[in-house]
């Protein structure tokens, strides 16, 4: 069967082949009225998916105030917990963060919309499984595990990691340095870029090893927590100038899986004081037979061994 009865029918090349709105439609030069009519569904249920978008400006001066906040008061030093060969990795506590509810909140709903959709992604094939079902439930729980600062300085990176004690991960930036030099090579410039590489494709034709970005003020990324990604260096004429973002931590739970995984624990709890229970029936047991055979030796003595019989 020719293309042409498939997918419209307009032009034929030396050796004979219709291509038509088929070619034109791969070139973006025109659209088939055909497939305008065509419900067409990408498929991807095994990739991390990476999310990006500009935090909006009330939001994002909510933000800007916590930073303000931090800085101005007592630091808490963050980085003994982290990777990063970074001087000064602020921690945001969660008492901060409660009189900063705007950016909280966008935070939390930001993360919630990820989640839901990633899961329709992962199982987008059994869009009613009891799987899905689990994951999304009537509710979503979320938690800001942790939340921090980081003043990145010319020369100081964030070698390739991932993020644990949570199920998603994100970052945002707030400024860029001023007086960043350009990278040394034209054909690679990652200077200062943060990069995302790949643990999930395989085939080297439709996946990338690495997808790298450069920050800017106001950018969001959102991404599971096991994606490997890491932040490169900078040169600047300013030993000072500064990179500055947030990176947070959020676990999240559906209310369905909550509540199994409650009653595994309770289960759990339950199994485990029976074997408390069984071990101290047994171990009476031990020693009330111990006891009986001290007084049934027949074996012992006055303790007079010169005592004729």
């Amino acid at each position: 069967m020719k293309i042409k009865n498939l997918m419209g029918n307009t032009s034929t090349d030396s050796l004979g082949t219709d291509h038509g709105d088929w070619t034109r439609e791969l070139t973006g030069v025109s659209t088939i009225t055909k497939q305008k009519d065509m419900q067409v569904e990408y498929i991807q249920p095994w990739s991390n998916v990476i999310v990006k978008f500009k935090i909006p400006d009330e939001i994002f001066e909510d933000l800007e105030k916590m930073y303000n906040s931090v800085m101005s008061n007592d630091k808490q030093n963050f980085g003994d917990r982290l990777v990063g060969q970074i001087e000064e990795e602020l921690y945001v506590s969660p008492e901060l963060l409660e009189k900063h509810i705007m950016w909280k909140d966008f935070c939390i709903q930001s993360v919630k919309n990820y989640y839901t959709n990633s899961q329709k992604q992962v199982y987008v094939g059994e869009q009613n499984s009891d799987n899905l079902k689990r994951n999304l439930g009537n509710e979503l729980h979320t938690n800001i595990a942790s939340m921090w600062f980081v003043n990145q300085k010319p020369n100081e990176y964030n070698p390739l990691h991932v993020h644990t004690g949570c199920r998603v991960s994100a970052l945002a930036y707030l400024r860029k340095p001023k007086n960043q030099l350009k990278g040394r090579k034209e054909f690679y410039l990652s200077d200062g870029k943060i990069t995302f590489s790949n643990n999930c494709g395989t085939d080297t034709h439709f996946s990338q090893s690495n997808v790298s970005f450069e920050p800017e003020p106001r950018d969001m990324y959102i991404f599971t927590a096991r994606q490997n990604h890491c932040v490169w260096p900078y040169r600047s004429s300013d030993p000072e100038d500064l990179r500055t973002s947030i990176s947070l931590n959020v676990e999240i739970m559906s209310d369905v899986e909550a509540d199994i995984n409650r009653r595994q624990f309770e289960d759990m709890f339950k199994q485990k004081m029976e074997l408390v229970e069984n071990k101290k029936i047994l171990d009476d047991a031990v020693e009330k037979y111990k006891q009986s055979e001290v007084k049934d030796d027949k074996s012992t003595t006055d303790g007079n061994i010169n005592k004729s019989g």
